[in-house]
């Protein structure tokens, strides 16, 4: 009992093999068109070869004004849902007691250079003390849309067969 990192672990109704997570990360891996570059589906498929009870994807756009980078990994809508879904397929293939969470996020105010993909946006316009910015301030309309289209990408990846979402 010593080594609990090995034993099984519950998040909610979610039962994990083990403690060994991957954590989150912005792979930057996606074309402009939104198909994965190669290498990518290799990196999930060797982390759960690997050993991971569950494996958190990149940060995924649920909507084309939070897109983080042009890379970034989207899932605004319908047509994008093959293409993740490839990652939970290369995950589960490898090992079928493996769990794909999908991390969905939108990018708010945390957005680096200005003539980057659309305006910095947050809830309040309160400056960011890490990018000395601030954020133009979302009407209640805009932060609805915000919360519909995680709504929608949240149906988008279970159709896509992931066990699971983490929202950043």
């Amino acid at each position: 009992e010593q080594y609990q990192i090995f034993s099984p672990g519950n998040i909610g109704g979610l039962t994990i093999k083990n403690r060994l997570v991957r954590s989150a990360t912005a792979e930057g891996s996606s074309d402009e068109n939104g198909q994965f570059v190669p290498g990518l589906l290799d990196l999930y498929r060797d982390l759960a070869v690997g050993g991971a009870g569950m494996i958190i994807t990149g940060h995924m756009a649920v909507m084309p004004a939070g897109q983080a980078g042009h890379a970034q990994t989207r899932i605004w809508d319908d047509s994008f849902i093959d293409v993740v879904a490839q990652i939970a397929e290369q995950i589960h293939q490898a090992d079928d007691t493996c769990k794909a969470i999908a991390q969905l996020g939108h990018r708010g105010r945390q957005q680096v250079a200005a003539d980057e993909i659309g305006d910095c946006t947050g809830p309040s316009a309160v400056p960011s003390p890490i990018l000395e910015r601030t954020a133009r301030e979302l009407t209640r309309d805009e932060i609805q849309e915000v919360i519909s289209s995680f709504g929608n990408a949240i149906a988008r990846v279970k159709k896509a067969g992931f066990d699971g979402v983490q929202l950043h």
